[in-house]
């Protein structure tokens, strides 16, 4: 089942898999590059909430890249570090 535009969070649910969601993650962002801005960030790179949460609190307050962007979507790619 195939929503034309479906929620990043009903596709990228699949713990332990990174290929299929990268696989995943990269057409979705072709498909819906003219209506969204895509950021990642690899969590083992910041391995606690206390490192995470001040840079989170920056991209939440960021100005979008382009004026016409009205969805932002940001993958926390090995999200299980943030402990």
């Amino acid at each position: 089942m195939e929503l034309s535009f479906p929620p990043p969070h009903y596709l990228l649910c699949e713990p332990l898999n990174d290929r299929e969601t990268l696989k995943t993650w990269e057409r979705y962002k072709k498909d819906h590059s003219d209506v969204c801005e895509f950021d990642e960030v690899d969590a083992a790179v910041f391995c606690s909430v206390d490192t995470f949460a001040p840079w989170f609190d920056q991209w939440m307050t960021r100005v979008p890249a382009k004026s016409s962007t009205r969805i932002r979507i940001l993958m926390v790619w090995h999200s299980e570090f943030l402990t």
